[in-house]
């Protein structure tokens, strides 16, 4: 650069680099201290860099969930229906991790309750979502459901349509 430049805003330094067929140096370079000493007194001063951010996209949330029967002995044992986010189902939850007073039945890997510690009948998804979050745990999966996990852990759930965390 044939001359010094002093409180410039970003996209004036970037041009200048620009137009000297160079580029700001990244905040690594600086941090290495690898223009250090390259002339106009800007070793002690904060000094503009290029950055790149890379940001994961935020996926869309399911408008969505499916249902599935409380309970393998009921009338509606094997069934999974498909409820907006909206709409008002009973809740259940699951847990990867012991917590006290809840069930873990044979051969599912989570332990799992209704009573949390009251029953929860008519709830829309992020409500429901949101109750087992409270009680440090999540929704049932639609496998969990339809495997019995949550099954016989009260409120009259198991001949209900219970929310999953599983989406359409």
């Amino acid at each position: 650069v044939p001359t010094c430049f002093h409180g410039e805003d970003l996209a004036t330094a970037e041009a200048i680099c620009q137009a000297e067929g160079a580029r700001l140096c990244t905040a690594e370079e600086l941090y290495n201290k690898c223009a250090k000493g390259s002339g106009c007194g800007h070793d002690s001063d904060l000094i503009w860099s290029s950055f790149s951010v890379t940001v994961d996209p935020i996926p869309p949330v399911a408008s969505a969930h499916y249902l599935a029967c409380g309970s393998s002995l009921q009338a509606c044992a094997g069934t999974i229906e498909t409820a907006d986010n909206d709409e008002y189902h009973e809740v259940r939850c699951c847990s990867d991790s012991l917590i006290q007073g809840w069930n873990k039945r044979n051969g599912c890997d989570v332990w799992s309750a209704s009573e949390v510690p009251i029953c929860f009948h008519k709830e829309n998804f992020v409500g429901a979502k949101s109750i087992c979050a409270a009680h440090g745990a999540r929704l049932c999966t639609t496998e969990e459901l339809l495997s019995d996990c949550s099954r016989g852990t009260g409120c009259n759930h198991d001949k209900d349509m219970i929310w999953s965390s599983t989406p359409v």
